[in-house]
């Protein structure tokens, strides 16, 4: 690749509950710094002003697996290599999809054990298929929402920990909607690959709540959120489109550290975001079904990835402010990246990757990018891919940076203006003229 050419040169408080409520720092579940836990007794002391609420000590099991690897004759009978089916599995819900999100065995019951490859259900599958998607264990619903009430009663707010496991839901289980400004209880896990929550093929579509029919978390008229640790699965599962899994909206600020959001094949966001106090850190959102995340406030997200979404992997609208620093934003069918009337965009050591004939990054209504460090290319063999795309009445500051198009597509489609600050590189480039970086 060639220069770009240029025209000129806290303590734990016990007293409201009973003590079987409260789960002491020093009494989580799985000792700190050992295998199964991830977070320090330390870490979540700092967290839990009011006291950490284990959710198994409110009933939850968390004892929910997925496996990719189920096999389906049209009977009852169900068999995968991996699961290591047991006794202690009977009872347990359980489906089965394939990729594609269809449902292949009909939500039920595991009714018997054969052997550690194969079960009886309670529902037939619909016919013979292999390679499905099987998720089986306990709805742990109504333990993590009374877990989060505890947390709630207590001032200062407590946190919800849920230990390492996975963890069924069939209802809305976090309603943090407020008329004033308010802390939250924190949502704790041992980390991503840890602690997972897993959307039922159940799921009660009658307790979403807020924008867009939140199935996970609701956040309004919040401050000093934090959620840590954990992922949120929707085991590739197609059902209703017009929800998303977290609507988020605080005035002040919010922390998300280690948390991902995949797997949910037909919603319509996998975050929407209201509010101009979000803090996204070491964060994922992968296969969401339209949009990976809609930000209309502003955000600061850090080391964080997003891609391989049916829409817009990122989607950012009317914010005065909006900073992206390292991390990967990778293809999306609808076009990795969309800035709409974004007036302060930064974006810094970052792999942006464009879809087949799509945008990596676009500029529209007015958008003001300063980019340094950054590549924005096609990802692989992705053909007729443009890189940046600049509306006219937009504005590219570009410093180091890589732009790269691939056949009808270019590495800059310019009609607004950008300047060439030094050390960038394009393939290709069309529309008006790149102009030198304005004197300080």
């Amino acid at each position: 690749m060639s220069d770009l050419s240029i025209s000129s040169a806290a303590a734990l408080t016990a007293a409201t509950l009973a003590s079987g409520d409260l789960v002491p720092i020093l009494d989580v579940s799985a000792s700190a710094g050992s295998k199964a836990s991830r977070i320090t007794a330390d870490e979540l002391s700092k967290w839990a002003g009011g006291g950490a609420f284990n959710v198994k000590k409110f009933g939850a099991k968390g004892d929910t697996r997925k496996v990719s690897d189920g096999v389906a004759n049209g009977t009852t009978t169900v068999t995968s290599a991996t699961a290591n089916f047991t006794s202690a599995d009977v009872g347990k819900q359980i489906w089965g999809n394939n990729t594609a999100g269809a449902i292949i065995i009909p939500f039920g019951t595991i009714v018997s054990v054969t052997n550690s490859t194969t079960i009886i259900v309670s529902n037939a599958a619909s016919g013979s298929s292999s390679g499905l998607i099987l998720v089986f264990g306990t709805d742990d619903s109504d333990a993590i929402i009374a877990a989060n009430a505890a947390a709630e009663a207590v001032e200062p707010r407590g946190a919800v920990y849920a230990p390492s496991g996975g963890y069924l839901y069939s209802k809305f289980l976090f309603n943090h909607a407020y008329a004033g400004s308010r802390v939250p209880p924190a949502i704790i896990g041992d980390g991503s690959q840890r602690t997972i929550f897993f959307e039922s093929a159940d799921f009660d579509y009658g307790t979403t709540g807020g924008s867009y029919y939140s199935t996970f978390a609701r956040e309004t008229n919040t401050k000093n959120c934090l959620w840590k640790g954990f992922t949120i699965d929707g085991a590739t599962l197609l059902r209703d489109y017009l929800h998303a899994v977290c609507s988020l909206s605080a005035n002040e600020m919010a922390l998300r550290d280690d948390i991902a959001i995949t797997n949910f094949k037909a919603v319509l966001y996998g975050a929407y975001i209201a509010g101009a106090g979000e803090v996204w850190r070491n964060c994922r959102v992968r296969y969401i079904g339209s949009v990976g995340i809609q930000c209309a406030g502003g955000g600061d997200f850090q080391n964080c990835y997003v891609g391989d979404c049916g829409g817009v992997g990122l989607a950012v609208t009317n914010s005065g402010r909006f900073f992206w620093f390292g991390g990967t934003i990778d293809e999306s069918s609808g076009g990795s990246a969309t800035f709409d009337n974004v007036t302060d965009l930064r974006i810094v050591g970052t792999l942006i990757y464009a879809p087949g004939n799509g945008i990596a990054v676009a500029l529209t209504s007015g958008s003001v990018l300063r980019a340094i460090n950054t590549s924005i290319a096609p990802f692989g063999g992705n053909n007729n891919s443009t890189g940046l795309s600049v509306a006219s009445g937009c504005v590219a500051w570009l410093s180091a940076c890589r732009m790269g198009g691939s056949g009808t597509g270019y590495g800059i489609n310019n009609s607004g203006t950008v300047y060439d600050g030094g050390n960038n590189e394009a393939n290709s480039k069309t529309g008006s003229a790149i102009s030198a970086s304005p004197a300080l």
